[in-house]
């Protein structure tokens, strides 16, 4: 049966509009404005809430990273930790949309001098990505071999890159939010779903149009 793990009340005013994540021990993550106005993140676990606040609002779903959490704030920057945040500086603005993460390292998408561009976040450095005359679309996404994929735009084309190195390129109809799977991505396209690297296209019982899934068909 469902459990009621958070209600608005006394605590909390509301949960939208960012989606909860389930960190590696089961928690359940979720950005919450609180009565006085500010924002947290909040660990929900047997029964017990853990508030994760930063000097700012955040703004973004959370995601269990380093034993903590992180999170976009209104600031621009990334924050991370646990309970009182920290921020993480990178070399431009971080979002929209993001992040995610796995394995222990993150993706983000962000701006570096008015250029789109995705970053790889470990907790010993930083690995940026800037893609000039390109637009990012979608959720950067980190695969089992710790590589970040980002699908962009360009006029009427579309690109598939890995760790900034150009993998696939097509003008076709596609959905525009890669979903990892193992060591490489999916993507609907042409009603198939396709993998790469290799461009496989894998069976599927029904057409895929514009969604995305997590894990293997």
């Amino acid at each position: 049966m469902p459990r009621v793990i958070a209600s608005t009340g006394l605590r909390f005013r509301r949960f939208l509009p960012y989606v909860p994540a389930i960190g590696d021990d089961g928690a359940v993550l979720f950005h919450a404005t609180l009565r006085d106005g500010t924002t947290a993140i909040v660990e929900a676990r047997d029964g017990e809430a853990v508030l994760h606040r930063a000097g700012v609002a955040l703004v973004s779903h959370p995601v269990a990273w380093g034993g903590g959490v992180l999170a976009y704030g209104a600031d621009g920057r990334l924050w991370m930790g646990r309970e009182q945040l920290h921020p993480r500086d990178l070399p431009g603005p971080v979002g929209p949309l993001g992040p995610t993460v796995a394995n222990g390292v993150a993706a983000v998408r962000l701006s570096i001098d008015g250029v789109d561009g995705v970053a790889r976040v470990r907790p010993d450095g930083v690995d940026v990505f800037p893609f000039p005359a390109e637009h990012v679309t979608g959720l950067p996404v980190v695969t089992d071999d710790g590589a970040v994929w980002a699908r962009t735009t360009a006029g009427d084309r579309w690109r598939i890159w890995r760790d900034g190195v150009l993998v696939h390129e097509d003008d076709a109809p596609s959905g525009a939010f890669l979903a990892p799977c193992g060591d490489g991505v999916l993507l609907p396209y042409q009603d198939r779903a396709h993998r790469w690297p290799g461009d496989e296209a894998v069976p599927t019982p029904f057409p895929v149009r514009g969604v995305a899934w997590a894990g293997s068909l």
